[in-house]
């Protein structure tokens, strides 16, 4: 019976991380094209905008020269969304190592197990415990 709960356990732990995982890789991807759009400036304000920020973010710097952005321009506009996605990891390394402390406790264990699972206290044999 333990042996079943425990494997449920971690089975859920696994499900739990890889949602997080794939939910944090679409924002991270979100917010590297519209970061790279915003460093592009009056350029990617255009209809084409969200094409060429999506075609610097693959790594063709040096193709977008029709669009009239040098590959100078289209890395310096990499370089500013990368920026953005390390700083939104951070905050979520940050968020999810709080709310870790906040659940488990600074020992690593749950902080307020429930009154049934604390052990009961020896007793003196003098009446008093």
């Amino acid at each position: 019976m333990i042996a079943r709960n425990v494997s449920f356990g971690l089975g859920m732990d696994m499900s739990t991380r890889m949602t997080s995982l794939a939910i944090n890789i679409a924002l991270m991807g979100l917010i590297l094209l519209q970061s790279i759009r915003s460093g592009l400036g009056h350029v990617a304000q255009s209809d084409a905008g969200t094409a060429l920020a999506a075609s610097i973010a693959a790594g063709n710097l040096h193709m977008n020269r029709g669009e009239g952005i040098s590959g100078m321009i289209a890395r310096q506009a990499l370089a500013h969304g990368f920026g953005w996605v390390m700083l939104d990891a951070l905050a979520c390394a940050w968020t999810f190592s709080a709310l870790s402390f906040i659940v488990l406790g600074r020992n690593g264990s749950v902080a307020n197990p429930p009154a049934a699972h604390q052990p009961a206290r020896p007793s003196t044999g003098n009446g008093r415990g």
